[in-house]
């Protein structure tokens, strides 16, 4: 007999970047960290090594999943395995499409600091996750974009917002951001102060305060930050925020998903 699930959205975190959405009509995983079963979506929005090592595995695996990830990781991927993948798709009255954003600079001067302590307390960990990204291919982050059959949007705006971001790329982003239920954002290193800035015109959006880059951070050895605070000072601003971190899960039971 099958069993009937009792929510209509359900979200959960996996560790690092990897959050999977499970509809009444399949799974979907943002940045898997393992491999995804048959018929599922993943859906990668970078290149670091954990981002790709889920879907790689995927595609050595022979699995029959759909992959939607920049052009870059696709031809990737390609030396692995058959990939059946783009950077948009519909399926089952589902669509999906990503978009690329500007990143903040790689080594501003307090962060450069930082990763000149780390290297100096373990060089050895530090030169192979370089070796490790050298591997990997080259490409912009991403943001995606998922519609439902009913027309309600879920927006994942990764680590887009932040002190960098272009006011022009904002300007396009911006309108079809307030037209999500859901938006699942990232907060990059002592970026706090600039993305409550950004979060305060989503007055009517649940907002998913996503934690995107402690893992990556701790595993490399530098320090990291609590998005409680953060949250809490929106939640002042008489936001709709939650913290979305590790290990933690969420379920929406009452906005249909169909029509």
């Amino acid at each position: 007999m099958k069993v009937v699930q009792p929510w209509k959205l359900r979200l959960e975190h996996f560790g690092f970047s990897h959050i999977q959405m499970e509809w009444e009509k399949g799974s979907i995983h943002f940045n898997p960290t393992h491999s995804i079963e048959d018929g599922d979506i993943a859906v990668v929005l970078w290149n670091w090594p954990e981002q790709l090592k889920g879907v790689k595995e995927s595609v050595q695996q022979g699995k029959k999943c759909r992959v939607i990830a920049p052009q870059q990781i696709l031809d990737w991927l390609a030396q692995f395995g058959e990939v059946n993948g783009g950077d948009s798709c519909s399926v089952a009255g589902l669509d999906i499409e990503i978009e690329s954003y500007q990143p903040i600079p790689p080594l501003t001067l307090r962060e450069g600091l930082r990763k000149v302590k780390a290297t100096a307390r373990n060089p050895f960990r530090s030169i192979e996750r370089l070796r490790e990204k050298d591997l990997m291919p080259s490409c912009a982050p991403h943001i995606a974009w998922i519609r439902f059959p009913s027309g309600v949007l879920f927006g994942h705006l990764h680590l887009s917002l932040h002190s960098k971001t272009p006011a022009d790329w904002w300007s396009r982003i911006q309108p079809k951001a307030k037209n999500a239920t859901w938006l699942l954002v990232g907060c990059d290193y002592h970026m706090d102060e600039d993305l409550l800035q950004y979060l305060s015109s989503f007055s009517d959006q649940q907002i998913l305060l996503t934690d995107l880059i402690g893992d990556y951070r701790r595993k490399m050895g530098m320090p990291t930050q609590l998005l409680t605070p953060i949250a809490d000072q929106a939640i002042i601003k008489n936001l709709d925020v939650q913290v979305f971190a590790t290990k933690v899960g969420y379920r929406f039971d009452t906005v249909n998903l169909v029509p």
